[in-house]
């Protein structure tokens, strides 16, 4: 089953490197909306995919249709951490690695530690646990950090290289992340489990040179070719899910960010997002004041998602439906906006003291 998205996937690659009319155009990246609108997007698909625990969903606790239906959404969803990634690489792929640049990993970096702190202690005195509050923070935090802090270097390769080198480098990443794939999933489980462990590595490398390099060659699919891509891609991995769960083969039911399926999805989102001609002002105007917090609420939306799914859900004893999903999302992003506002009021005096800081040394 999986030729098909192998095929999928030497589609795009096809169209990609044999196109030798690509150039990069100047300055067509600043303010625009489609960009925003994918922000949105993923934002809504980070708050979305946590939630999926709390439907029964992990544990297969729906009927068939609902479950087939949900594992459709489920492919889709999944995409968001991917296309934040690619959207970074896409955005990041002209910096260079200056103080100004290391400088602004504050203004995303504190917000975030303040909200994370703060719900530590909150959790750590509602659970008398010590052990909540020295919590590090979650992986997603450092991992999108370390990715700013080499961004720079990356793009440097990426300048440098010649085509061929960055087919080679690039092919490379994705063998070493979708390998479980190429070998039909037959793999031990400790094998897998070191194998995820490596590729929690190199995957955001991957699809941060996937939106630098869909930057730098202004890489385009027609929309047709990329929604009949994404249905493939979804039907044939929601039919090998279901057929390992009829094997009662659980370690594979679930999805992961460095799988091929969710690989090939994302860059298919992003592209087809790309492909949305935006004419109304209002909807211009929309996504852009969205899209300047959407950073924030990927990574502080599961704090307050946490505090509503432990005071609504588990006190309250209320089961959340599938079909409920929509509103539930629309909940927690509601209620992510204050802690964000907040968050990022109290880093603005610190941010301030640093950037004076910094001032008065390089005048020294």
């Amino acid at each position: 089953m999986y030729i098909t998205l192998y095929a999928s996937f030497l589609i795009l690659f096809f169209i990609f490197f044999k196109n030798k009319k690509i150039k990069l155009p100047e300055n067509s990246h600043k303010k625009d909306p489609t960009i925003d609108f994918v922000k949105v997007l993923a934002t809504i698909f980070v708050v979305t995919v946590h939630q999926f625990g709390d439907i029964g969903y992990y544990d297969q606790n729906l009927n068939r249709f609902t479950m087939i239906l949900s594992s459709v959404f489920f492919e889709i969803v999944l995409t968001g951490v991917p296309i934040f990634l690619i959207i970074s690489g896409f955005l990041l792929y002209k910096k260079e690695a200056t103080k100004q640049y290391y400088f602004n990993i504050f203004y995303f970096l504190i917000p975030a530690s303040i909200g994370i702190f703060v719900a530590n202690i909150f959790w750590a005195v509602h659970e008398q646990s010590l052990l909540v509050f020295l919590k590090p923070l979650p992986y997603y935090v450092p991992l999108y950090t370390v990715l700013y802090l080499i961004a720079p270097f990356i793009n440097l390769i990426l300048k440098k290289v010649s085509k061929k080198g960055i087919l080679c480098l690039l092919c490379l990443l994705i063998l070493v992340i979708i390998s479980p794939d190429l070998l039909l999933l037959n793999w031990d489980y400790s094998l897998l489990y070191i194998h995820r462990k490596i590729a929690r590595l190199t995957y955001p490398i991957m699809y941060y040179t996937l939106g630098a390099l869909i930057h730098k060659f202004d890489f385009k699919v027609g929309t047709k070719k990329l929604i009949l891509i994404a249905l493939i891609t979804i039907s044939v991995t929601v039919y090998e899910k279901f057929i390992l769960l009829f094997n009662q083969n659980p370690s594979y039911i679930f999805g992961y960010y460095n799988g091929l399926p969710t690989m090939l999805l994302a860059v298919v989102v992003f592209l087809l997002s790309r492909n949305i001609n935006f004419k109304s002002s209002m909807q211009r105007e929309f996504f852009l004041k969205f899209s300047k917090l959407s950073l924030y609420f990927y990574l502080l939306s599961n704090v307050s998602g946490r505090l509503i799914n432990e005071f609504i859900v588990s006190h309250m004893s209320y089961n959340l439906n599938f079909f409920e999903m929509p509103l539930w999302v629309v909940l927690i992003i509601a209620s992510s906006y204050p802690v964000i506002i907040i968050c990022y009021s109290l880093s603005g005096s610190v941010t301030t003291y640093l950037k004076e800081k910094t001032s008065q040394k390089n005048n020294i």
